[in-house]
């Protein structure tokens, strides 16, 4: 998408969303969408499917369209976003992990990114307290099974059966009965035409039915720690930048 700026975007979105689009000189102007018109617009722009969950907007940048979201598949991969900060207690894996559940994903092929600090597009985005599993549960597993169901849908409509014939597993999509199947990156633009369900109505798996779930599962960052490759704060660098060394008192006192 590095070749469309705000103004192939305003271009594009009349045809989509039937409606006049003027550009702003603001690159960061905010283009509000309804769930469909955003589908829409990023399926058609971007070829792939990213979903939001909380809030139903869409970030009008330079060099394309910036949609925000906990997963995104396109013809590259399979991506899931950790939304809380990361400082050693493993939610950058687990909560992905929810995700990548319900999602039927091969969390061997998932890339898993540390999303942006919003929290307008987040929510609450914290460490402590032990509250990120809890707080994210439901959530999380819902926005993983409503894109596995969009991608089923998809796969669906293109081989003309029942969506209930079909089943899902390490990222593909399966009629075990004509022994067809899809990857999820081929999917993932016809999945982003498909109407959202409404996440409360989806069934969500039962505890012995998970896959990935409970399985011992290294941190998605631990090879990158032990090759000692920039992860921290610490790790930042600016132009211009002081360094500061604390000095602790010798005497209590």
């Amino acid at each position: 998408m590095s070749s469309l700026n705000y103004q192939d975007i305003a271009d594009v979105m009349p045809a989509v969303l039937g409606e006049k689009v003027t550009s702003q000189a603001n690159p960061m102007h905010i283009v509000k969408l309804d769930r469909r018109q955003f589908l829409k617009m990023t399926g058609i722009i971007g070829g792939g499917l990213m979903l939001s969950f909380s809030h139903q907007r869409a970030y009008a940048v330079e060099g394309g369209i910036q949609p925000n979201g906990y997963v995104k598949i396109d013809q590259t991969g399979v991506v899931i976003y950790a939304k809380n900060p990361e400082i050693g207690q493993g939610v950058k894996t687990s909560l992905p992990m929810m995700i990548a559940e319900e999602l039927d994903a091969d969390w061997d092929e998932v890339t898993v990114q540390q999303s942006d600090i919003d929290q307008a597009r987040y929510g609450p985005q914290f460490a402590g307290g032990s509250m990120s599993t809890p707080m994210n549960w439901d959530s999380h597993r819902r926005a993983g099974a409503v894109a596995r169901k969009m991608l089923v849908d998809a796969a669906a409509k293109r081989w003309g059966v029942d969506a209930s014939t079909l089943r899902t597993e390490n990222s593909e999509v399966m009629h075990e009965s004509s022994g067809r199947k899809a990857q999820y990156t081929d999917l993932a633009a016809e999945a982003a035409m498909q109407p959202v369900p409404d996440s409360k109505t989806i069934r969500l798996k039962n505890p012995e039915e998970f896959r990935l779930l409970g399985q011992r599962i290294t941190g998605v960052d631990n090879e990158a720690l032990v090759r000692g490759e920039p992860l921290f704060g610490i790790d930042q660098v600016v132009p211009g930048m002081k360094y500061a060394v604390y000095q602790k008192c010798p005497a209590i006192g």
